[in-house]
C-alpha cells in the first residue's frame, strides 16, 4: 500500500535569470526547501523534473519578469503545475529588503504551500 507522503505535491520555488535559475525544491516532508542552482536551459529543466519524479505532483511558480514565460510554457508541456505570479505577491517579511536567489526561490517554495503544510497541522 502507497503512503500518503508518496501523492503529496512538491512544490518548486524558482528565482530564473537569463543564464541560470536557482531552485528551492520544498518536499512532502520538509519545513525547509533545499536550494540547488542549474543553468537556464531546456536539457537542465528536464533533468531537474526528472530527478524529481512524477511531474503530475510537482507544483512550480517563479516571479514575473525579463525572462518571459518560455520556461513556464515548457514546465506545463512537461505536465508539470506552474504558476507565474507578480513579486508583489510573495509574501515578506516586514522590513526585509535584502533580496537574493536563494531567499527569492525558498520564498516562492514555501509562499503558496497550503498553510496547515506550512504549518504542520
Amino acid at each position: 500500500m502507497a503512503s500518503v507522503a508518496q501523492f503529496a505535491p512538491i512544490h518548486l520555488g524558482l528565482d530564473v535569470h537569463r543564464d541560470t535559475i536557482s531552485v528551492g525544491i520544498l518536499g512532502p516532508d520538509q519545513q525547509v526547501p533545499e536550494v540547488d542552482r542549474i543553468p537556464h536551459d531546456e536539457p537542465s529543466v528536464r533533468r531537474l523534473v526528472g530527478r524529481l519524479g512524477d511531474p503530475r505532483l510537482l507544483r512550480a511558480c517563479y516571479e514575473a519578469g525579463p525572462t518571459g514565460f518560455a520556461l513556464a510554457r515548457l514546465l506545463h508541456r512537461m505536465g508539470v503545475r506552474c504558476e507565474v505570479i507578480a513579486p508583489s505577491l510573495l509574501p515578506k517579511a516586514p522590513g526585509d529588503k535584502v533580496k537574493t536567489d536563494k531567499r527569492d526561490c525558498r520564498g516562492s517554495s514555501t509562499g503558496f504551500v497550503p498553510h496547515s503544510r506550512r504549518h504542520g497541522l
